[in-house]
């Protein structure tokens, strides 16, 4: 799959895998989503491409730079572009780009982990 075409709980399990961070896939009453430890005394729900509170540390970390076009949000680090419509969206897609390439394997959540 393109790392391009990832959102919601497949781009945060790929972000989670990336980081080298603990993490499981938990069913909610809607939807998938990714739950990982991220050191706090209980698990955290782990949505990076939607949550600044952990997307944003990422962005700092790995010192991305963030611009905006007529499309959307285009991030550029670590020699690796990700685009979205959302900051997030497209720096976790840059993320996991320098981590991993321009593809990752084709995994849905529930099947992960």
């Amino acid at each position: 799959m393109k790392v391009a075409d990832l959102q919601g709980a497949l781009l945060d399990y790929w972000v989670a895998r990336a980081a080298g961070i603990m993490w499981w896939i938990e069913r909610s009453s809607i939807d998938w989503e990714v739950c990982a430890d991220t050191g706090n005394a209980a698990s955290d729900r782990y949505s990076p491409s939607t949550d600044w509170t952990q997307g944003g540390p990422i962005i700092e970390r790995e010192r991305l730079e963030i611009r905006r076009d007529n499309h959307g949000w285009n991030a550029m680090g670590n020699g690796c572009y990700g685009d979205g419509p959302t900051i997030l969206i497209a720096a976790m897609r840059a993320y996991v780009a320098s981590r991993f390439g321009d593809e990752v394997e084709d995994t849905q959540p529930g099947s992960a982990g």
